[in-house]
């Protein structure tokens, strides 16, 4: 089980576009094992692992 940490919302409080095309980019991080690269922590007690993908959105476009 994997937990995601991202933010849904801009600066603005506007939605942001890119949360929208993470469902594209996911399994391709995850078969390649790129999702470990974000890995923040070991779990949380619901998910075995914990990854902090704000950074990742942010860069896709903002």
């Amino acid at each position: 089980m994997v937990g995601i940490d991202l933010r849904l919302r801009d600066s603005e409080g506007r939605p942001r576009d890119q949360v929208g095309m993470l469902d594209a980019y996911l399994p391709s991080l995850a078969h390649d094992h790129d999702l470990s690269r974000f890995r923040v922590a070991d779990g949380d007690g619901y998910c075995d692992v914990v990854c902090d993908l704000t950074e990742f959105i942010s860069g896709l476009g903002e």
